[in-house]
């Protein structure tokens, strides 16, 4: 299980981008990522997530959309939510292992848009 936690309302974009970061910079695989509403699970990430990575030299292909469970949350020592509160479980929200870092969701921008989003999650990491 992960050390680090990210966490999005659907771990397309904004968590999986935080992920690829994190364990870049750290040379680790100790980030994950996950949606509290995650709907594709197991699902590649898109299209232009993959191309604004890949412009900072991340590799995301590999990485798939996870739904957010009460032992992803047990078991990290650190967890980063990037989107509302409102998004997540009582069990997150109780935790006491848990960040707020309220991140505009990327979804249907366009890549400058994107590219914006995903800088400001890079700053934060």
């Amino acid at each position: 299980m992960p050390k680090t936690l990210f966490v999005c309302y659907g771990n397309s974009e904004r968590s999986q981008i935080a992920e690829g970061y994190y364990n870049h910079f750290t040379n680790s695989n100790d980030g994950s990522s996950a949606g509290t509403r995650a709907l594709y699970i197991g699902s590649e990430l898109s299209d232009s997530v993959n191309k604004i990575m890949k412009e900072e030299g991340i590799d995301v292909k590999h990485q798939r959309v996870k739904l957010l469970t009460s032992k992803f949350v047990e078991t990290a020592e650190r967890i980063f939510v990037l989107c509302g509160k409102g998004s997540c479980p009582d069990y997150l929200l109780n935790s006491d292992k848990v960040a707020y870092w309220e991140v505009t969701d990327p979804y249907d921008m366009e890549l400058d848009e994107m590219r914006v989003i995903r800088n400001q999650i890079k700053e934060k990491i």
